[in-house]
Parts: C-alpha cells; structure tokens; sequence
C-alpha cells in the first residue's frame, strides 16, 4: 500500500502542473516531476471501444480542438485530437496520453493518484483494467486509486484489499454520495474531498486520512493545514512546496 508522509502533507499535482501546461498531458506531467510534487493526480476514463486514456470531465470541447462527449470517442479518434493548442501555441499538436503511457513515464519516479471516471452503479470494467495495469508494472505501493463512485471503490478494495484507495467527496453531490455511508460502503482507506465540503464536525468526527483539493492559494493553505491533511492536492506545486518551506522556516 502507498505510504503517505508523516514529516507533512504530500503535494499532490491536480492533473499534472495544470497552471504552466495543459492539463492532464505528459509535459504536464513532467513539468510536476520537475517541480518536485509528492504525487501526480490524473482522471481515468474509457472511450467508446473500452480504451483506458487520461482525461477530465464528460466532453472534448474545452480542452481540445474536437467537440462532443469523451465516451462517444473512440480511441482512434480521440487520438487525433489536438489536447495542447487551447492552452499555447508551444503545445500544439499534443495528444491524448493512454493510462499505460502515464504508467509507463511515471513509474518509479513519482507516487501516482489515479481518479476513475465511472459513475454506474454496476461495474464497467474500470476497476479490474484499472488494476491490471497497475498490478502488471508492480506499482501497488506507488498508487492509489480514488473515485465519487463508492461502489466502484468497493469492487476495486474486493480485487485489491493491499491497494491504497479514497472516496471523493464534495458539495452538491446527492446525498448518499455524499454522506458518511458511502464512506463506510466504499470501504476507501481515505477521503478526498473539496474543501469547501469539509468544516471542523467532519474532521472531528473523520476515522480516516484526509486529502484537501484544491490549494492554490495562502488563505486555503491556511485553513487546509488546520484540519492536518495528508495530501495537499493543487494546481501548482512548484508555489505549494514553496509555501510550506516559508511555513516551516
């Protein structure tokens, strides 16, 4: 299983260094390593022919030159998107990375936070891919797994009891995905929430570790280090780390 930091919360990249490059692509995902995270957070989805590719939210549009939902894709198609030309002209022509090139550049280099993007309640198959990729390169112990899906995650834990994993949690989302059940239904080691989900009741009352997303600035640092997060999730790590060296000076 991951082991988390006892000397401090780990700094976690948000889909890579999404500020100073195009989000959830392997130059952002380098450019994270070079910044020192802790920890590389990225979303798992399938496309419409079952292909496991890096990905965030349920359309192209905003993040590509294409149109339409991510899951229409095939990945054939989804490959002949342009994921970097919206952010600059320096990342034009980038494409959308698979999970086993994510695997397969980060492995041994930087612990990794993989989100599965499923919503059924009966299984898809992303958690047993989801694992089998991770299983084959032997990354149990540099990976968890997280998702707002509960039951996904309790699939996953049955597969996997040693496999690090979190229940997503956050405002606006109904109720039993957001309650304290399908933490306990979920069977996930640890919770991932948005802060502006989490108050001083939750945090007392919580009987396992808390990752607090997303810390981009000092007045959510502050408030986020008074509830003892493990894992500081942001957008840019390289002024995280900065913060907490100042802070520890």
């Amino acid at each position: 299983m991951l082991d988390l930091n006892p000397a401090g919360p780990l700094i976690v990249a948000r889909r890579g260094a999404r500020a100073l490059a195009p989000e959830n692509t392997l130059p952002a995902f380098e450019l994270a390593v070079e910044q020192g995270a802790d920890a590389i957070e990225m979303d798992v989805q399938f496309t419409s022919d079952g292909k496991l590719i890096i990905m965030h939210g349920l359309e192209v549009d905003e993040i590509s030159d294409g149109t339409g939902r991510i899951r229409s894709f095939t990945f054939d198609e989804i490959r002949e998107l342009d994921v970097g030309g919206w952010f600059s002209e320096r990342y034009k022509g980038l494409r959308v990375p698979t999970l086993t090139e994510a695997l397969d550049t980060l492995a041994g280099r930087v612990k990794m936070v993989l989100e599965m993007k499923t919503f059924t309640r009966k299984s898809e198959g992303m958690e047993t891919d989801t694992w089998a990729e991770i299983k084959r390169r032997g990354l149990a112990d540099a990976v968890t797994v997280t998702s707002f899906n509960p039951y996904a995650l309790r699939r996953l834990k049955k597969l996997a009891p040693s496999l690090r994993t979190g229940l997503m949690q956050a405002t606006g989302l109904p109720p039993w995905y957001s309650g304290s059940l399908a933490r306990r239904f979920s069977q996930a080691d640890d919770l991932h929430a948005e802060m502006e989900f989490v108050n001083d009741k939750l945090v007392t009352k919580l009987r396992r570790p808390l990752w607090l997303m997303t810390v981009n600035d000092e007045q959510r640092l502050a408030q986020a280090l008074k509830w003892h997060p493990v894992g500081l999730i942001t957008d840019d790590p390289a002024w995280l780390r900065s913060a907490l060296e100042r802070r520890s000076a």
